[in-house]
């Protein structure tokens, strides 16, 4: 591998509030859902989980 193929690609940036945390779990969905991840966000109390599940990702024809 070249130092080229070995770089991430960036695939979506938001900046987000402190207090937003179901701003993120939509910008993810909006973001990956093609590549056939879902993101769930739970609050249980005082604590949040975020959750991953995978699902069919979009054909590119």
């Amino acid at each position: 591998m070249n130092a080229e193929s070995q770089q991430l690609q960036l695939l979506a940036s938001e900046t987000f509030k402190k207090a937003e945390l179901h701003r993120v779990v939509t910008f993810l969905n909006r973001s990956l859902k093609s590549r056939g991840l879902i993101f769930g966000l739970e609050k249980t109390g005082e604590d949040y989980s975020i959750r991953i599940y995978t699902g069919p990702a979009d054909d590119d024809g």
